[in-house]
């Protein structure tokens, strides 16, 4: 094998190692502080690695579910399981952003 293969051979292995340690810690600092089920932040892990996002889109995501979490446990007064998402959570979550936060609202 060339050099310049085993070089690019390397560094993607080397980013793809960096990204399952970043995507693993990222799951892990979503819910600091939050009460959530025991599956959670692997979830959010898996949903992350398995889509091409933008670092920034990464970085979103994980502050949305995480203002998301943090609403859902205060609300419902129960840790943030995702299977217990409904429809009226959202809907509300939604209308407590733009009352209460102030905050636009994305459709």
């Amino acid at each position: 094998m060339p050099l310049s293969a085993q070089f690019a051979l390397q560094t993607v292995r080397s980013l793809s190692t960096f990204w399952e340690y970043a995507l693993r810690n990222l799951g892990d600092s979503v819910f600091d502080g939050i009460p959530v089920g025991p599956e959670e932040g692997a979830l959010a892990v898996r949903f992350l690695a398995d889509h091409d996002f933008a670092t920034d889109t990464r970085r979103a995501f994980a502050n949305d579910l995480k203002k998301f979490a943090r609403w859902f446990s205060t609300a419902n007064r129960e840790p943030f399981v995702a299977v217990r998402v409904t429809t009226r959570d959202v809907s509300d979550f939604r209308d407590h952003l733009r009352r209460e936060q102030q905050q636009a609202v994305a459709t």
